[in-house]
């Protein structure tokens, strides 16, 4: 009876374990499955997805790519800027006039014979269309995108220090890897980065946030600047976010636009669908930068894995190239 009892009990408690142990294993097993998962690139968004590509590997800082505001393919300018920030500034108000002013002056007789940039900017339009609607249309949604190359390029010196620090939190809380290009368009990487509105580090945290999750924002010291401790607060507001809203591309929205807003929005038109409310939705706040947050997100992710592939590619290449010296020298 006893080495029976002991059996049994032996039993249970090897069950007890196999019970604790398997869920843990699920858990872990389902984090990894979404820490591999790629995020999506909608298929409405494909188009503005490759223009930000354009613009992160084409053209420079010392460009201005001038464009449709709400079709973003449509390019109809580009102008290399002064280094100068004033002159710069000058240079990109003037050309985006003179593109506006082009464009009403086409709106006015489409049909009749154009100056020469009033003829090229009519063909970046369409040489078929003629309708002075449209013109007028895409006069009030001109503006200037600067190009990024060179400072892509920057950035992904500065993030090959981060990376493993980041993809390690990403891991342990599970969430998806392609989350660890985001700082490439908060800070670009560089830890100290500040903006006007007060949001500092890697992550760009504004004070408040900071101090609720309860990092120090004092004087003295800045928690902000400390990368594993803003990662893990940066990280665990896209969980939450993603729980709300069930969709990565509203999940980054928010990080940009704000919750409040997104879950307004999903609220309105009664779908947490991202292309749709992103097209439809308008606000005062929700403009070009919330609009396009998420594609030049995905642009940008593109392109980085693309120059990590070649360059584990490269790597691979050269160090084939030492063993086949290697072996021939012994040979």
């Amino acid at each position: 009876m006893v080495g029976f009892a002991f059996t049994r009990l032996m039993v249970l408690l090897v069950l007890g374990v196999v019970a604790c142990v398997e869920p843990s294993l699920a858990h872990h097993s389902k984090a990894h499955k979404s820490y591999m998962k790629p995020l999506p690139q909608y298929s409405g968004i494909q188009k503005d997805v490759l223009f930000w590509e354009k613009i992160f590997t084409k053209y420079s800082t010392n460009q201005c790519v001038v464009h449709d505001a709400r079709n973003l393919d449509r390019i109809l300018l580009t102008v290399n800027l002064p280094r100068s920030r004033s002159a710069k500034r000058a240079k990109v108000k003037a050309t985006v006039a003179k593109v506006k002013k082009s464009l009403l002056s086409i709106a006015r007789n489409p049909k009749r014979k154009l100056r020469s940039f009033d003829l090229k900017i009519k063909r970046r339009v369409s040489s078929k269309t003629h309708k002075p609607s449209t013109y007028r249309s895409i006069a009030s949604r001109v503006r200037c995108q600067t190009g990024l190359k060179d400072s892509i390029e920057l950035s992904y010196k500065l993030a090959k220090k981060h990376m493993p620090k980041i993809r390690k939190e990403l891991k342990k809380i599970g969430l998806p890897r392609d989350i660890a290009y985001l700082p490439y368009l908060e800070s670009g990487f560089q830890n100290k980065a500040h903006s006007k509105a007060g949001a500092r580090g890697l992550w760009q945290l504004m004070p408040d946030k900071a101090r609720e999750a309860g990092l120090r924002v004092n004087r003295k010291r800045d928690d902000r600047l400390n990368v594993t401790k803003a990662t893990r607060v940066a990280l665990r507001d896209l969980k939450k976010y993603h729980k709300l809203t069930g969709t990565w591309g509203l999940t980054l929205t928010a990080h940009n636009y704000g919750i409040n807003g997104v879950r307004r929005a999903m609220k309105k038109y009664k779908t947490n669908n991202y292309v749709t409310i992103r097209n439809r939705h308008k606000t005062r706040l929700f403009r070009f930068a919330s609009r396009n947050f998420y594609p030049s997100f995905i642009a940008t992710r593109n392109v980085i894995k693309r120059k990590e592939l070649a360059e584990r590619k490269s790597k691979k290449a050269r160090l084939a190239s030492k063993q086949k010296k290697k072996s021939k020298k012994r040979t």
